[in-house]
């Protein structure tokens, strides 16, 4: 019996699990104190033509919250 290799299922796996994620910078900035810097997302077309945002990485001073970034301070959407 044929068996794949790690290599061969990790190379299926990424094939199979969709296209390629297109990888950004969004500005953040708070809206009561003003802080501000730059989230890493990233976009992932599905076979349905809709997207799916991720938020990769935020600076100190936010935080992610679900689909959402905040202000650590303020706990006010910076997006």
């Amino acid at each position: 019996m044929w068996q794949a290799s790690a290599l061969e299922n990790d190379r299926l796996q990424a094939h199979i699990g969709g296209m390629p994620r297109e990888k950004y910078e969004s500005l953040l900035k708070c809206p009561m104190c003003d802080r501000t810097g730059l989230a890493e997302m990233s976009d992932e077309k599905s076979n349905l033509g809709d997207y799916h945002t991720r938020i990769e990485a935020v600076p100190e001073g936010f935080e992610i919250k679900g689909d959402d970034v905040i202000c650590s301070a303020c706990q006010v959407s910076a997006l």
